[in-house]
């Protein structure tokens, strides 16, 4: 029989996936060991500080045990070393018997795969309705949290949606392609939209370089529709916002993907001592409609540019010169005029600080500003909003009156 391979990916991230309902085929089981800290939803407006810094060092403990430390790279080492190693699909009990015997005429099939260990042979796949030689679906489907302990029952949760993108070539109603993305089952498909009948199946699955599968964002290049970037994290606001790998990119039409900018796009958004962990995100990628070799990123930090298909990139680029406020990049457009590249990009930091994000109030440089594409190096942005016409921007006034008020 063949010899199977078994890879086990370490997720990065400390507490990346403590409250994190997955989506599709990876479904986080409610219940936990009594010697484990309890499960922990954060309840609104509860003051959950404490909480959170309990999860946070549980999660770290769990990802990085034993020895306290954890690098993507050795991921990535690790999936290197795996190529090397044949990989089957393991025997079902009708092909081991074709081989070795009926477990009646040969008392050993009996311990065999299938083997019933007096005398018959069940099929594992047959009694199971699995198959052996593909992967059957299990979800996504919605999951209930009734009867955990310790935690806010939501009652029927699912995995959430931080994206869709459709294939514009594809326009008949029913045969439509279109991608989304979520924020803990990774990127999923689907060749028949759109309509109650419309399936969807998860594309990511299967590559153990992809150690993040909260995706945020996606983009297909306007030049051509089978490559697909995917950003991951979640450039989001809640307790946990997830942390960032890289940017994901198939250019096979979601068939196979490759990680770029491991090493630019991490997970860690620094913070002052004392504070919790914060996570960066890629929140936002556009492919210049006029050179498909040019892709720009919207995190955390602000805007990263790639002139070469995302190989290499150059950044963070702020749009402003309020240098010490948030410039989280909540839209990014990239539209052609006239034959050149225009970037636009929106900051949008909510204006309160919470227990676990204590700079959120450094909103002062809100608002939507505008450039051209450079051929290298970061752009010059100008501001077309203006705290008149019904976009904030500039304040850089941490506490004024744009730095208040709900979400």
């Amino acid at each position: 029989m063949s010899r199977t391979r078994i890879v086990c990916v370490l997720l990065a991230g400390a507490a990346l996936f403590a409250t994190l309902v997955v989506a599709g085929s990876r479904h986080q089981n409610g219940s936990q060991q009594a010697n484990s800290a309890a499960p922990y939803t954060a309840i609104p407006d509860s003051g959950e500080g404490e909480d959170l810094g309990r999860i946070d060092a549980y999660w770290s403990d769990r990802m990085t045990y034993p020895t306290g430390d954890y690098d993507p790279a050795w991921v990535r080492e690790a999936a290197r070393e795996d190529d090397h190693i044949e990989s089957a699909v393991p025997e079902s009990a009708a092909a081991w018997e074709a081989d070795h015997g009926d477990a009646a005429d040969n008392p050993a099939a009996a311990t065999g795969p299938g083997g019933t260990g007096s005398g018959g042979s069940t099929s594992i796949a047959a009694a199971s309705g699995l198959s052996t030689t593909s992967w059957t679906a299990l979800g996504p489907r919605p999951l209930r949290m009734t009867g955990c302990n310790g935690c806010f029952d939501y009652t029927t949760t699912e995995g959430r949606i931080n994206v869709i993108a459709v294939d514009p070539t594809t326009t008949t109603n029913g045969s439509i392609v279109a991608y989304a993305g979520s924020v803990g089952g990774g990127v999923w498909k689907t060749t028949n939209c759109c309509s109650a009948a419309t399936s969807w199946s998860v594309t990511t699955d299967d590559n153990p370089l992809i150690s993040s599968i909260a995706i945020d964002t996606l983009a297909i290049d306007p030049n051509n529709h089978n490559t697909v970037y995917a950003g991951t994290g979640d450039l989001n606001y809640g307790s946990f916002s997830m942390g960032s790998q890289g940017i994901l990119k198939s250019t096979d039409a979601g068939a196979t993907w490759t990680v770029l900018g491991a090493g630019v796009f991490g997970p860690a958004l620094g913070q002052a001592a004392g504070q919790f962990p914060q996570y960066d995100a890629v929140g936002k990628v556009r492919v210049d409609p006029n050179d498909s070799n040019t892709v720009v990123a919207g995190t955390k930090k602000g805007l990263y540019f790639s002139h070469d298909a995302g190989a290499n990139w150059t950044g963070p680029c702020v749009t402003n010169s309020f240098g010490t406020q948030r410039q989280d990049i909540t839209g990014l457009e990239l539209s052609n005029v006239g034959g050149t590249t225009r970037i636009l990009a929106a900051l949008g930091v909510r204006g309160f600080a919470s227990p676990v994000q204590f700079d959120l109030g450094q909103n002062g440089a809100n608002g939507i500003y505008s450039a051209s594409m450079p051929a290298s190096g970061c752009p010059t942005f100008t501001s077309i909003a203006r705290n008149d016409n019904g976009f904030v921007f500039g304040t850089a006034v941490t506490g004024s009156p744009y730095a208040t008020g709900a979400p």
